[in-house]
């Protein structure tokens, strides 16, 4: 005779109820994810079969690891809105004359900034 297994329910690991499961077991986002924030989930899944009398009930917990991937999603800022400087004309080629700078929060690569200079 087969049993018919029902999931459960998330037990532990379910950060800011960011997940749900149906009874088919299919495991879906419940809400948006946020790399930055939390970078990864170790849930527990519940599964109990559907015997009877429920007294007879069998169940499982399964541990599920989640690895959230970030994406590009802030743009870099300047640290500034605006730069101005002054220099004379008679300055040495090479000579440095300011520092701009931008930041970016995105983690990882996405939150890498390059440097491109040009005089508009």
């Amino acid at each position: 005779m087969i049993t018919l297994v029902h999931f459960h329910s998330i037990t532990s690991g379910n950060t800011n109820s960011s997940f749900t499961v149906d009874s088919n077991g299919t495991l879906s986002t419940a809400a948006w994810l946020d790399y930055e924030t939390t970078p990864s989930f170790a849930l527990s899944v519940l599964a109990r079969d559907s015997s009877s009398p429920s007294s007879s009930q069998k169940s499982v917990v399964m541990e599920i690891s989640i690895d959230v991937t970030a994406v590009n999603e802030h743009e870099p800022v300047f640290s500034s809105a605006q730069y101005s400087t002054s220099v004379a004309e008679d300055t040495a080629v090479g000579t440095s004359i300011l520092r701009v700078t931008a930041i970016d929060q995105d983690d990882g690569l996405q939150g890498e900034i390059a440097r491109e200079g040009r005089v508009v």
